[in-house]
């Protein structure tokens, strides 16, 4: 990242922390005072509707709880990482507990987080703890890897679950990913297709298990591998749920894994369902009908 693009984003979040410090008002272009929302318990923040682990590590790292809105659903992983770092989940109209701040992260040598970890190769997260890199950082280290392929499959329909009814917390964040040179656009088309052909490939795993013409151990090793790498290739959308189930499933394949055939074909069946559904929603809001009126192929 350039010098000038690191002082113009600061400039902007700066712009963005005075604005919300003014008094509790915020002034629009046209120079009137906009209305905000009633005022809260100090020491917690906002979550969305669907409260993901991204939520948990925001208020971890401001020292504060987070305040659930009125029907709030909290993912599993979500509610495990505030048991973890001992973030306050405060349900609508409760007041919120104080926070004795965030934890110092050991490292060894007294070097940063960052310069200990690095990053993984065209990843934009740390996987060794939640404050390297913003925004799209998460450590799964504190969840067991499952213990069998009933509780791993257990663990996706649940997530599927999460995802099924509502535009998940994930595409609401692509949403409003912005990059420059390029905007919003490329972004979205790039996680569909990122996300559409891990569909195509756990397919191809799944039709081997099926015939039963490689080996199981093989079958979890390469879908292992798989899982990692479009975990790596997300990570530049920020689909931080979506990454974070992708690791669960890696980390139980490293792990006990399908002892047959069947199970692995249970399993690739779950995960398809559970990484095609979040594809869905990023495929919907893809004008496509407007792109083909609008735009002619380059010759």
């Amino acid at each position: 990242m350039s010098d000038d693009l690191t002082a113009r984003i600061a400039a902007l979040v700066a712009e963005e922390l005075a604005a919300r410090g003014n008094g509790g008002t915020s002034r629009p272009a046209g120079g009137g005072t906009a209305t905000v929302a009633p005022p809260r318990a100090a020491n917690a923040i906002d979550a969305g509707r669907v409260v993901t682990v991204e939520d948990v590590l925001r208020a971890d790292a401001a020292g504060a709880a987070l305040a659930l809105p009125a029907g709030a659903i909290v993912t599993l992983l979500a509610r495990e990482e505030a048991e973890r770092l001992g973030v306050a989940l405060v349900e609508a109209g409760q007041p919120a507990p104080s926070r004795s701040g965030r934890r110092a992260l050991p490292v060894a040598g007294g070097a940063s987080p960052k310069e200990a970890h690095g990053r993984q190769s065209g990843s934009d997260y740390c996987t060794q703890c939640g404050g390297c890199m913003e925004p799209a950082v998460y450590s799964r280290k504190g969840r067991a890897a499952a213990g069998s392929t009933a509780e791993m499959i257990a663990r996706l329909d649940r997530f599927t679950d999460l995802v099924w009814r509502s535009e998940p917390q994930d595409v609401q964040r692509l949403r409003q990913l912005s990059r420059p040179p390029m905007g919003r656009l490329p972004g979205v088309f790039y996680a569909c297709f990122n996300l559409f052909w891990l569909g195509e490939e756990v397919q191809t795993l799944r039709d081997k298990a099926k015939a039963g013409s490689i080996d199981v151990r093989a079958l979890n090793e390469l879908l292992g591998t798989l899982c990692n790498r479009h975990a790596v290739r997300l990570s530049k959308w920020h689909l931080v749920d979506s990454l974070e189930l992708l690791g669960d499933v890696q980390r139980f394949l490293e792990g006990p894994g399908c002892a047959s055939h069947d199970e692995f074909r249970r399993l690739t069946e779950s995960l398809l369902v559970a990484i095609d559904r979040i594809q869905a929603w990023v495929d919907r809001m893809i004008p496509w009908h407007t792109l083909d009126a609008n735009l002619e192929l380059v010759p």
